[in-house]
């Protein structure tokens, strides 16, 4: 138990339940982490602001990467980096012909921005909760993009855009998949593991005292970065595959998160 000083965990899928809201159980088991002065860390797709209030619910001071490692906050909320994809090729990734049912967004400082109403996500968020924002891209290209991604409600709609990005923008991006419903786009380098070793190096914590915890494809340079990574039993089966060697758990409506943590921390 003593090894470990930090703890990383994903949100959806992971660490919230199959609501996207922390149980009790959850908020209990990681305020005891910190009481043993563990270091709580999150690592997710979502937006800062959005994970400002996760933060508030948890009652702890965790540090959080989000925007899939875009942007890196301390406790108090201040950022502490951020990357951004040249303003050029966000323009020309807007710019790709997708379906109507396949949806553009764009992570801009404390804007989620979209062109489109979409409900995909309404079952993610409670009334209050921090959500996109209408607007024309064209009118938003002289500021910073963190992070472009596609939405849609079928999956497969998805693939012929990651091809595309794949093919003609890999030297400059990096793609991945969040969910089944959510493409992705950082700049190149971007991902959690990376924000993660320079998160840890400037804390003077190695990989191998942090323990993760993740579910999706975005997860998986985080999930083998870390000493210990584990596989939420509901996770992505591409993910399970890439990362044979990792234990699997069980699903995040089960709590297992928290379950495992009392396990290793004796909670």
């Amino acid at each position: 138990m003593n090894q470990y000083k930090a703890v990383v965990s994903d949100l959806d899928g992971t660490l919230l339940n199959r609501y996207h809201a922390l149980s009790e159980r959850t908020i209990e088991v990681v305020r005891g982490l910190e009481k043993q002065g563990i270091l709580f860390i999150i690592a997710t797709g979502r937006h800062f602001k959005d994970v400002m209030m996760i933060k508030e619910k948890l009652g702890v001071m965790p540090y959080m990467i989000t925007a899939n490692g875009a942007t890196v906050c301390a406790p108090s909320g201040d950022m502490i980096y951020q990357s951004a994809i040249p303003k050029e090729v966000v323009k020309s990734i807007l710019a790709i012909d997708v379906p109507d049912i396949v949806y553009k967004n764009i992570y801009q400082d404390d804007l989620w921005l979209m062109e489109r109403e979409s409900h995909l996500f309404d079952d993610y968020y409670e009334d209050g909760a921090f959500r996109y924002t209408l607007c024309q891209f064209e009118d938003r290209m002289h500021f910073d993009t963190n992070k472009v991604f596609f939405t849609s409600e079928d999956p497969d709609a998805l693939k012929p855009v990651y091809e595309t990005i794949k093919q003609n923008y890999s030297d400059v991006v990096d793609v991945t998949f969040s969910l089944p419903v959510v493409l992705e786009v950082m700049a190149k380098g971007t991902n959690k593991g990376t924000a993660l070793s320079s998160l840890l190096t400037g804390l003077n914590i190695e990989p191998e005292a942090c323990i993760g915890f993740g579910d999706g494809l975005n997860d998986l340079e985080m999930l083998d970065f870390v000493g210990v990574g584990h596989i939420m039993g509901n996770a992505d089966e591409q993910l399970k595959s890439q990362l044979p060697h990792l234990k699997v758990i069980g699903k995040n409506h089960d709590d297992a998160v928290a379950r495992s943590l009392q396990h290793i921390f004796a909670l």
